[in-house]
């Protein structure tokens, strides 16, 4: 990303964290030490707050009290928040002082609070890991997710891929195979569609991620938002190529239409009632219903080909992110080495499907029996692609265009497919510039 002109009297990260009230990301107050002492000074009690990863619900909220309840270091209180307004329940509470110590949290989110001054580097973690002869264990890459200017303002301990998931009967109703390209899925959602079926849904609606789908099949197609130097660059040929395939399929009627304002429930229906028949969505969709021939019908299919040949998707590398504050440092570190052993029982109890970024998880019996994990790790981890592709470090800014106005609107109108593919990208190119 190119270096902004700085004002006189702010540093850079300062300044960074202005330009995001700018983008209309509501800030938290700075917290003093961003690259905090771990002295030992505070409190041994502290608070961790965690997001419903896992499903059921219940069985993950039982497991993550039960993990974190068993760190004999300090006093570790958990607490489990919502993805409703869930920025606005971190901002507000770590400007008011009432913050967690420790969390987990969306992929960007440490970038966020780092520039703020809010985020204790997790530097002191990683030396802990290496010390304990425990930092081989993580999967290549993945430590450096969180790396920016020089240090590591979070620790990685899931992937989130967006993966290629059908329904098997439908597609065998219609004569066809899983497809294997994007020409393959355009001839299955053509036969799908004289069944009555739509061959492609996506919810773009309140709260969905229908710009995930969508992004999956750009970074599938070698494109990106940014350039190397981090800004934004919408408008080049493979990312026209990857949404002229995606309003393909809205103006031939194997989108479903209702995608444009559908919500993650919405597609759930459409899916357990045959309506449609394939997306691209998280890892843990089979979990949504409780109907187990529903579950056993919607199937893992493998990362498709673009028309020039390479393939890819959206995939986030979730975060665990450590706070400054008047708690004792020395003593949350100590619970985030605790928590990225302890987090296997998560995968032991069968509660989270997402794929592990530690070999000893991966190479858990209950991993290992899971297929579609299995190839999640084997066929898609490999071809998963950030948000910031293409860019050569990921920047602050980018947690505010995630899930933020310009990209949510750039999804609903490739579904309702009324202007040309440049145009599309131009209006996502404005309002990613708006954000930066």
């Amino acid at each position: 990303m190119s270096e902004p002109v700085v004002p006189d009297g702010l540093s850079r990260r300062k300044f960074l964290g202005g330009s995001l009230a700018v983008a209309g990301v509501a800030l938290v107050a700075a917290c003093s030490g961003g690259s905090g002492s771990s002295s030992g000074g505070g409190s041994s009690s502290f608070a961790f707050w965690d997001m419903p990863w896992g499903s059921p619900g219940p069985d993950y909220l039982a497991a993550g009290q039960e993990i974190t309840g068993g760190f004999s270091g300090g006093s570790a209180q958990y607490q489990s928040i919502s993805w409703d307004g869930w920025l606005q329940t971190f901002s507000s509470a770590i400007a008011a002082g009432t913050g967690p110590a420790i969390s987990t949290g969306g992929a960007f989110q440490s970038l966020q609070y780092y520039v703020q001054d809010a985020i204790h580097p997790a530097d002191g973690v990683i030396a802990k890991l290496e010390s304990a002869g425990q930092l081989g264990d993580f999967l290549p890459g993945t430590i450096d997710a969180f790396k920016y200017q020089g240090a590591y303002t979070a620790l990685p301990w899931n992937v989130d891929s967006r993966l290629f998931w059908y329904r098997k009967s439908l597609l065998e109703a219609a004569g066809v195979d899983e497809p294997r390209s994007w020409d393959d899925l355009y001839q299955a959602g053509v036969a799908l569609k004289k069944n009555g079926v739509y061959g492609m849904i996506a919810s773009g609606g309140a709260g969905g991620n229908a710009y995930q789908t969508f992004l999956s099949f750009v970074f599938n197609n070698g494109g990106g938002l940014f350039n190397a130097a981090g800004e934004p660059e919408c408008v080049t040929d493979l990312n026209v190529e990857a949404v002229e395939f995606l309003i393909k399929l809205s103006r031939d009627g194997i989108m479903d239409p209702g995608s444009v304002s559908y919500t993650v429930a919405n597609v759930n229906d459409q899916f357990a009632a045959g309506a449609a028949a394939m997306s691209i969505l998280p890892p843990d969709i089979a979990n949504s219903f409780e109907d187990e021939q529903l579950k056993a019908d919607i199937t893992l299919g493998s990362p498709l080909s673009s028309p020039n040949g390479t393939k890819g998707t959206m995939a986030y590398t979730s975060d665990l992110m450590l706070y400054t504050g008047d708690w004792d440092l020395e003593v949350v570190e100590d619970f985030a080495v605790y928590y990225l052993d302890a987090m296997a029982d998560y995968w032991k109890q069968g509660v989270l499907n997402k794929v592990p970024v530690r070999q000893s998880i991966l190479d858990l019996p209950e991993v290992q029996d899971q297929p579609n994990l299995v190839k999640a790790t084997e066929e898609w981890l490999p071809v998963g692609r950030n948000l910031t592709q293409l860019a050569s470090e990921p920047f602050p800014e980018i947690n505010a265009i995630d899930g933020g106005q310009a990209i949510t609107q750039w999804a609903q109108e490739v579904i309702q497919a009324e202007g040309s593919a440049e145009q599309i990208l131009q209006t996502l190119q404005a309002g990613l510039e708006q954000v930066m």
